[in-house]
């Protein structure tokens, strides 16, 4: 038995309404103050020692700050490895502490530059120093 094709105006409107939803799910991603962005790159042998600090400008309340630190290592061409340290202050004048270890890894699968598309594998393996409520 089969089963008669939809119509051409119904998969239009799946498709607009899935393409819509791809455009909007970026704005629905939150950041913290020192986050990055990451690119599936390794090389090996190199050694990395990273700093990153930032602030949230909130209109009213206090600016809450993140400073984080990674160290890093290229284990092969395919892989990358780092430990990260990051330190949170509720506001200027606070009393931060360390929030979070974190342990990350990227895999490179395609070799960089040789298709349109670099592909990797990003991990992250994180301990929360002090509970989160």
């Amino acid at each position: 038995m089969r089963l008669p094709n939809p119509e051409p105006r119904f998969c239009r409107q799946r498709l607009s309404f899935a393409l819509v939803g791809l455009l909007l799910a970026p704005a629905l991603v939150l950041a913290g103050p020192a986050d990055k962005v990451y690119t599936p790159h390794s090389v090996a042998g190199e050694t990395e020692i990273e700093f990153r600090y930032g602030y949230e400008d909130a209109d009213q309340g206090p600016n809450p700050s993140q400073a984080v630190l990674d160290f890093g290592y290229g284990v092969s061409d395919r892989w990358f490895t780092e430990l990260v340290l990051k330190y949170e202050d509720a506001a200027p004048g606070g009393n931060g502490q360390l929030s979070d270890l974190e342990w990350e890894n990227i895999v490179v699968l395609t070799e960089p530059g040789r298709y349109w598309l670099n592909l990797g594998l990003f991990n992250e393996i994180e301990y929360a120093c002090e509970s989160k409520d």
